[in-house]
């Protein structure tokens, strides 16, 4: 099993919405990859509680069962979407994949 984690800082202000706007439409179709993309096992989204100084944002957490599923899941229409909308009102992208 892979750990897909991904962490995000976001602009202040992208797109015409406010930084919350963005981080709460992020939350939602990041949310809703898990019934559209087969090869997600587990999916965790949220947002940073501590505002804390030095913080990330957003945190996603896609667990997916194999190295050839996850290039699936990457290239997936729904994900290039999603990643396509974040890239567009993020700062900062940090990811790792790890095996369980």
């Amino acid at each position: 099993m892979i750990r897909h984690v991904v962490m995000f800082t976001f602009k202040d202000f992208a797109g015409g919405r406010t930084k919350t706007e963005n981080l709460d439409l992020a939350e939602e179709m990041f949310s809703g990859m898990y019934p559209i993309i087969p090869e997600i096992k587990n999916l965790y989204v949220g947002k940073d509680i501590a505002l804390s100084e030095g913080a990330y944002d957003l945190l996603l957490l896609v667990d997916i069962e194999t190295p050839e599923a996850l290039k699936r899941y990457l290239e997936h229409p729904y994900h290039v979407k999603v990643s396509n909308f974040v890239g567009s009102v993020r700062d900062d992208r940090r990811v790792i994949d790890v095996e369980l």
